[in-house]
């Protein structure tokens, strides 16, 4: 146990002079910030447009098949349309 506590405060010693020799500053921490608030719209972004791009899908399917149901109502309309020409 005594050993766990001794390699302990040696890691969080070694760790606080790595930390203490990266000399951070307020720029730096603003700059990344800066970039995870990009990263953070551009996902947004592209959630929006892969959301919008699934809805315009559906709408045209939905199109092709009010189409396609306008195309065969045309050739019933055509059938009729030619029988009563004959006769």
């Amino acid at each position: 146990m005594k050993k766990l506590a001794f390699y302990s405060k040696q890691v969080s010693k070694s760790i606080s002079k790595k930390l203490a020799s990266l000399e951070i500053t307020y720029s730096d921490i603003a700059i990344q910030l800066f970039f995870v608030i990009v990263v953070i719209a551009l996902l947004f972004n592209i959630n929006t447009a892969f959301t919008k791009g699934q809805d315009n899908i559906r709408r045209i399917q939905e199109e092709e098949q009010r189409l396609d149901d306008i195309y065969a109502e045309n050739k019933k309309a055509s059938r009729v349309r030619k029988i009563f020409q004959l006769s």
